[in-house]
């Protein structure tokens, strides 16, 4: 007959110890491992840490960071990046090669408020690629011929209009970018004085006819020295002719955002 002893508790030795391993290396993990298993390990055998998992810094495409930056970008478009894992870094390379596809924006410089304006784009698009315009950070995005959009200015001042082609797998092909000044339409604005002749030691009252409508203030300027600021319609300013000789009244119209709309003159002579 076969004794069959009955199974003992197994006692883990003193110099035996549980340890974290990389779970891809089978090497003791350090800070930079993803996966961990633990497993016994003898005091003072000498198994040396994970190096497979590190620091590995290479340049990938600032505009697609699936993508290695090739030795042709610029410093613009590629940016430095760490990984700690070589089977993260990306395997292909971007298309940055001088710069891009060419991108041509047709619009006009100067437009009117609340008047339609057609942006149009001429470029090597292809199935797939995607158009992008930014106004001022509000975007709209085309994905396929006519490549153009329809804009409604709403209210006067700079805008600068950027163009961004992107391929199918959100690599920038190319990009362009214009500026278009909206104005308001122009009116006959002119300063009228009061008396239309004054002479010496008068009381001269100038006022703003036909202010624009996105008039916001007037800095009036007598002779080339600023004398005083105006918020309010009629744009009226009084001062008094304190000696003879050539008057000149400069009216500086500012929209809400400091930009000048228009600049007025008027000129008199007290002899």
């Amino acid at each position: 007959l076969i004794k069959i002893k009955k199974p003992v508790d197994w006692v883990k030795p003193e110099k035996v110890v549980y340890r974290a391993y990389c779970s891809k290396t089978g090497l003791i993990k350090n800070n930079n491992c993803k996966g961990t298993r633990y497993d016994l390990y003898i005091i003072n055998t000498n198994i040396p840490f994970c190096s497979y998992h590190r620091e590995y810094k290479v340049y990938v495409c600032k505009n697609n960071e699936n993508l290695l930056a090739n030795k042709n970008c610029s410093e613009e478009f590629k940016k430095l990046k760490i990984f700690y894992d070589p089977d993260d870094i990306p395997k292909n390379y971007c298309n940055c090669d001088g710069l891009f596809t060419e991108v041509k924006l047709i619009a006009p410089s100067s437009v009117l408020v609340e008047t339609p304006v057609i942006l149009e784009v001429q470029t090597d698009f292809k199935i797939g690629d995607t158009l992008e315009f930014d106004i001022n950070g509000e975007k709209t995005f085309v994905t396929s011929p006519p490549l153009k959009m329809m804009w409604y200015p709403t209210r006067s001042g700079k805008y600068y209009v950027s163009i961004y082609l992107w391929s199918f797998d959100g690599v920038l092909k190319g990009k362009t970018g214009k500026e278009i000044n909206v104005v308001e339409p122009v009116k006959n604005s002119l300063i009228i004085i009061n008396p239309t002749k004054p002479k010496l030691f008068d009381k001269v009252t100038a006022l703003l006819m036909d202010a624009p409508n996105n008039t916001f203030s007037v800095i009036v300027f007598i002779n080339d020295e600023m004398k005083g600021v105006l918020l309010e319609e009629p744009y009226s300013f009084v001062f008094e002719v304190s000696k003879k000789g050539k008057y000149k009244i400069v009216y500086k119209v500012y929209d809400l955002y400091g930009e000048t709309i228009l600049t007025l003159y008027k000129e008199f002579t007290v002899n």
